[in-house]
């Protein structure tokens, strides 16, 4: 196990670090991280996936629409 790479992060509705050494040394607690495309946080809270889906949900239409609008004949 590489203890620099391994990082640990609890779901719970309360807010408490979790504390576990390997070698002497203490994981890095997360407070969100990314999975298979989806944002998961420590609070079980959605907001920050919807916010980014609308941000690539905004980002795709604008792309879109300036091809198209660069496009017209």
């Amino acid at each position: 196990m590489n203890v620099g790479k391994t990082k640990v992060m609890r779901i719970s509705r309360q807010s408490f670090q979790v504390k576990i050494r390997i070698d002497q040394k203490q994981l890095e607690n997360l407070e969100s991280f990314k999975y298979f495309g989806n944002i998961l946080t420590n609070g079980r809270r959605c907001t920050c996936e919807i916010k980014s889906r609308a941000v690539m949900a905004k980002t795709a239409f604008n792309k879109k629409r300036a091809h198209l609008l660069a496009h017209r004949t």
